[in-house]
């Protein structure tokens, strides 16, 4: 029995790490990806809000669509695959054990100030993260 849970702590370790932060808090300190579930009607592409998240009591962020993005979309989509675990080249390859991000979710990275949004249909759209300060 100790061998097994000696077998299983490292697995559970490595799974655990891949790919999305545990907290928004995470996504801020580290280069891994907070997953939000959003339904396709909540996102819009006039500049406006379309998530909000406090992060301490001092800071929150704001995602909103900037297209000064486009240009390097595809290099944070990059980014996204290659934390679940894929190798991004002339095809996309990865281990049997690599996962993939969510449909239907934001994808944030504070630490970038990015989010990518995964629709239904396997598309994507890159969105700015700011982090901002509450006025005392």
């Amino acid at each position: 029995m100790k061998k097994l849970l000696l077998l299983l702590v490292p697995i559970a370790l490595i799974l655990n790490s891949c790919g999305s932060a545990s907290s928004i808090q995470g996504s801020a300190q580290s280069g891994n990806w907070y997953a939000v579930e959003m339904k396709p009607s909540q996102i819009t592409y006039n500049g406006s809000v379309i998530y909000s998240k406090k992060l301490n009591e001092n800071q929150y962020i704001e995602v909103y669509y900037d297209e000064s993005l486009e240009s390097d979309d595809r290099y944070y989509s990059n980014k996204l695959w290659e934390s679940y675990g894929w190798t991004i080249g002339d095809k996309m390859t990865a281990s049997a054990y690599a996962g993939k991000p969510r449909s239907s979710a934001l994808h944030i990275s504070v630490k970038r100030g990015v989010a990518i949004y995964m629709n239904p249909a396997s598309e994507f759209s890159i969105f700015k993260v700011v982090k901002k300060s509450y006025n005392n």
